[in-house]
């Protein structure tokens, strides 16, 4: 049994609370936020501190700094609870540390530091236990600022452009994000770079004890394959940074006093080697929730077009996708149906998801959040997310039909509308058709409306890699080599078919006509799965999109710069690292 340390907020010398920061952004929001720091008496931060809320919120893990951030809790007064790391190196591991009182306000955040002044427990040696090892590195993939349906897709991947935008009423840091008011102090900047160096950290932390035959391990897998799966992950993330920052830290070893040098180059050889050996030493016997040598090429074939495309332009890397891809073909089918692709009862036996990132809201620690962030009106807890008219209207069989009021039956014929759109707002969990269509909203992944939505609660899965996405960038990268082929065609046309969309491809289109009509369906195939914004970066064509977009939506206009197609170096990587250079511009 675990002892309770009670500590009272009234203790001076141990816990500091800082008066709450108001937002102009945050007006007439009935939430607000908590920051809590954990470090040790030299002032360094304690990481993977367990943290919890009563009433309960949810579940986090401190970040390299000490620090876990609630975003949009509910105001009122809570009881803090931190349940130190087992790899800890502080005597107070065993404990469970309480800070009453906590208050939470409207539109604030509230800091609440915790200084560990008991001393270091003596250091056990043992082996790394790598099945633990993976374990945590899975469930890092489904945290807030990577892969939970708040994560990538909300705070990078489908926001910024003309596919949806932030809510004038959502939280201040997100709506910097979609405006391109970035600063290097951005929560989700720092944040989300902390995220990816903790899994980089336990992927080289397994790999050291692996090459020292340190480590133990009951998977029954080779010293080769749990090499491959934790070089898997460090790819993933590390071609995630060179998306999110352009000129990553690499780190490769676990020596925290050598110098960390920021080395792009590098980056991407290791990306590259990481991806290779996972394919060759990786098997495919493993459920789609699991890193295999199908999810490997997969990763493979879409860092290859990458770097066929903007900032590289390395065209020779089209060609090397082309044979990522190939080696996909029939090995996996598209869903007969759109819906089953994301419906959670399917998760098992779908056909179409090579690699998804797991949800299980039945397991302390493993659920997602899921109708939370963004849904229709009535249902979802938050509304951030609004949808652009212009990509509304290209599901319409006539978009001159998106008008207000909209009338319904809606002469729609693509199927990916009605689950990725939601037309209607939720009274007593019934579905009332909304006429105007400014109140329609983001519905993809949520299934059961007659589940109210909670934090760290749902089981949805988030589809990382699938057969339509492969399907699509296939057709890019033949384009790009061949031109309009009538295989470009028919891997297009296999999208367009299972949608059920009286749209077709026009034929005798030229190369770059046949670009935009992939991007149309990836737009239409692919939203909210995190990839819009790749895909126009990708392509030259972020700049031209985000001033169309402004030209019709001058309310929620966007002040981008060429240069704001990375985000900046976090600040606080900057003060600590005195090798590490900002991004240009920022």
């Amino acid at each position: 049994m675990k002892t309770i340390l009670r500590i009272l907020s009234a203790l001076i010398g141990l816990i500091f609370f800082v008066g709450c920061d108001q937002s102009d952004d945050t007006e007439n929001v009935s939430v607000g936020n908590l920051l809590v720091r954990v470090i040790t008496s030299e002032g360094a931060g304690e990481s993977d501190a367990k943290v919890t809320t009563t009433p309960v919120t949810r579940s986090l893990t401190t970040d390299a700094t000490g620090v876990a951030i609630f975003q949009d809790i509910e105001v009122g007064t809570y009881k803090v609870q931190i349940e130190l790391s087992p790899n800890s190196n502080n005597a107070l591991q065993d404990q469970v540390i309480e800070i009453d009182g906590v208050e939470v306000q409207e539109g604030g955040t509230k800091q609440v530091e915790y200084i560990l002044l008991e001393g270091p427990k003596p250091i056990e040696e043992l082996p790394l236990d790598i099945d633990l090892l993976l374990n945590d590195s899975y469930r890092r993939l489904a945290t807030a600022f990577l892969f939970d349906i708040g994560g990538y897709s909300l705070y990078w991947g489908d926001i910024g452009a003309d596919l949806a935008f932030v809510n004038n009423s959502s939280f201040g840091p997100l709506q910097d994000l979609d405006r391109y008011n970035v600063q290097p102090s951005n929560q989700y900047v720092v944040e989300s770079w902390a995220a990816h160096y903790q899994l980089i950290r336990n992927s080289n932390l397994g790999l050291e004890a692996i090459a020292n035959s340190d480590y133990v391990s009951e998977s029954g897998k080779t010293e080769t394959e749990l090499q491959a799966e934790l070089r898997f992950f460090r790819a993933l993330v590390y071609f995630n940074l060179v998306k999110l920052y352009g000129n990553p830290v690499l780190v490769t070893n676990t020596e925290i006093d050598n110098p960390l040098l920021q080395n792009r180059e590098g980056t991407l050889i290791i990306i590259e080697e990481d991806l290779e050996f996972a394919q060759a030493n990786l098997s495919n016997t493993q459920s789609n929730t699991k890193a295999s040598a199908n999810a490997a090429s997969a990763l493979l074939g879409k860092f290859y077009l990458y770097l066929a495309g903007f900032p590289t332009f390395d065209s020779e890397k089209y060609v090397m996708a082309l044979q990522q891809f190939e080696g996909l073909l029939d090995v996996y089918s598209l869903e007969t149906d759109y819906a089953s692709v994301f419906n959670v009862d399917n998760e098992q036996s779908n056909s179409e998801v090579i690699f998804t990132i797991d949800f299980d809201g039945s397991e302390e620690g493993k659920g997602g959040n899921t109708g939370v962030f963004w849904g229709p009106l009535g249902y979802a807890l938050e509304d951030n997310l609004l949808l652009d008219p212009e990509f509304v209207k290209l599901y319409f069989n006539n978009p001159g039909d998106y008008q207000s009021p909209v009338i319904f039956p809606l002469n729609i014929d693509d199927q990916r509308f009605q689950n990725n759109i939601a037309s209607f707002s939720v009274e007593a969990s019934n579905e009332v058709e909304e006429t105007d269509p400014t109140n329609w909203r983001p519905l993809k992944y949520i299934s059961d409306l007659s589940i109210m939505p909670s934090r760290s609660s749902s089981s949805e899965d988030f589809p990382f890699l699938r057969y339509a996405d492969v399907l699509l960038m296939m057709a890019e990268a033949e384009n790009a080599v061949n031109g309009p082929t009538t295989r470009a065609y028919d891997l297009v046309n296999q999208i367009i078919q299972r949608s059920g969309s009286s749209h077709q491809l026009p034929m005798g289109l030229s190369q770059n006509d046949f670009l935009l009509e992939i991007l149309r369906q990836r737009k239409l195939e692919l939203c909210f799965e995190g990839s819009w914004k790749d895909d126009l970066i990708r392509n030259s064509l972020l700049e031209s999109v985000i001033s169309d977009f402004n030209a019709q939506n001058p309310g929620f206009s966007k002040q981008f710069e060429s240069h704001e197609y990375i985000w900046p170096i976090p600040q606080s990587e900057i003060n600590s690292n005195p090798n590490v250079v900002q991004n240009p511009g920022y």
